[in-house]
């Protein structure tokens, strides 16, 4: 681990919670955010299917941790 990291990893702000209550708001935005990009790509796929452009159009979604 750099230096960088494990000085970043002492700040408490950056620090991952330790209980129950931070765990559980940790987990409820993390999926929340999942449910954003889910119902942000189903409105971009609704609308390629409505057009004629939907037969030709690759999509590709990626993403580095998901926040």
């Amino acid at each position: 681990m750099s230096m960088g990291v494990a000085a970043a990893l002492m700040m408490d702000w950056l620090r991952a919670p330790q209980d129950e209550e931070g765990i559980r708001n940790l987990r409820a935005t993390y999926y929340g955010m999942i449910a954003e990009v889910d119902a942000q790509v189903g409105r971009l796929l609704d609308d390629l299917r409505a057009r004629t452009d939907w037969d030709r159009t690759l999509v590709i979604v990626t993403s580095d941790h998901g926040d």
